[in-house]
């Protein structure tokens, strides 16, 4: 497994996950779409924290955090929070057209 390093960079509370070799390029890639503040959104999000967390902690309005979080998961290509942390930590393997997760019988 590798490390992938999500949040403020040069900040102690930067998540470090743990990617599984065959999600590193995929996660990697879906990483490079982000801009560094969405980064840190994002990293923040996995760590756990809701929005309102997010906005204190990063000197944001909550009205931001939620616009930063509508264009993370675009750029993702998910529905929700939740399902965006899945993708970061390499959970979603296979996504159908829709982009919701495949499901099997």
């Amino acid at each position: 497994m590798t490390e992938l390093s999500v949040g403020r960079p040069g900040n102690p509370e930067v998540a470090h996950l743990r990617v599984r070799p065959e999600e590193q390029g995929r996660v990697a890639q879906l990483m490079q779409q982000l801009i560094p503040r969405e980064q840190e959104v994002l990293g923040l999000l996995v760590d756990g924290h809701r929005a309102a967390a997010v906005a204190e902690l990063c000197g944001m309005s909550l009205s931001s955090v939620h616009d930063r979080i509508q264009a993370i998961l675009a750029k993702l290509e998910v529905r929700s929070q939740l399902e965006a942390v899945a993708v970061v930590l390499g959970l979603l393997n296979g996504r159908g057209s829709d982009g919701a997760p495949e499901r099997t019988a």
